[in-house]
Order: C-alpha cells, then sequence, then structure tokens
C-alpha cells in the first residue's frame, strides 16, 4: 500500500499458492519496485520463517506480528479502517490483483468463507498503518 493524503492506495498484491520459494523472492521484489519503507509479517507457524528471510533481504524496517486473535476477528475489527482509509486500484495486468480483489469482495462475516487470506492480510495492514502511522489516522 502508498500512504497518500491520509488514505493507503493498495497498488498491487502478491496473492496466490505458490510456496515460499517462490513468495519471499517475488515479495522482495515488489518491495523493492515500490520503495518500501515498513513491512509487516504474521509470525504464527511458518510465518516466523518467512519473517526472517524477509528481514534479512530488506534494509527498511520490517515488523513482526503474532495474530492471537482468530481471523474473523482480526477481519472485523479491522473493517472500519479498511472500508474509511483504503482504496483500491484496479490492476487489470496483475492476475494476483484480480484473484486478490475477488477474494476481498467475497469474503462474508460470520461464515466460514474461504480463503480469507486476502482480507485476512489487509487488516494486518491496517495493524501496521495503526501502529506507525497512528498520527495521521486519528
Amino acid at each position: 500500500g502508498i500512504l497518500h493524503g491520509g488514505l493507503i492506495y493498495i497498488v498491487d498484491v502478491l496473492h496466490n499458492q505458490h510456496n515460499t520459494t517462490v513468495t519471499i523472492p517475488k515479495s522482495l521484489e515488489l518491495m523493492k519496485k515500490y520503495q518500501c519503507l515498513h513491512t509487516v509479517v504474521e509470525t504464527n507457524a511458518m510465518g516466523s520463517m518467512v519473517y526472517k528471510q524477509i528481514n534479512e533481504g530488506t534494509q527498511h524496517k520490517v515488523m513482526g506480528i503474532f495474530a492471537k486473535a482468530n481471523k474473523q476477528t482480526r477481519i472485523i475489527n479491522a473493517e472500519a479502517f479498511i472500508t474509511n482509509q483504503m482504496r483500491f486500484v484496479k490492476n487489470p495486468d496483475s492476475h494476483d490483483y484480480q484473484s486478490y480483489l475477488q477474494k476481498m469482495h467475497r469474503f462474508e462475516y460470520g461464515r466460514s468463507t474461504k480463503p480469507d487470506d486476502a482480507p485476512d492480510a489487509t487488516a494486518g495492514l491496517t495493524t501496521l498503518c495503526l501502529t506507525k502511522f497512528r498520527h495521521i489516522f486519528q
């Protein structure tokens, strides 16, 4: 996401079912492309290994978060921020972005909507924004 004028613009995503040997290098590539200053990685389960490799592969700040609440709760808690502060830029050239948007729109609260990784990752971005940039979103 790109912070501009008090809004977060989601300009690109990595959203697929590839394993970490593909996603970690692609993540680092996107971080470099967009000159990311901050990154958040969930450290539950395999996430701690991903966090370590991302952190070693970049010069900028990587924030590891251990998600205590379940996905539904995290997503519900982030809903207002996502709705009010985030804008989704249509990127017709990116299959990952189109898949991500479909999953975001198909998610239903209170139902075990699978897959739910797109809204959960977006909730993770909300955590980063409210941790690092709370002063902007007051």
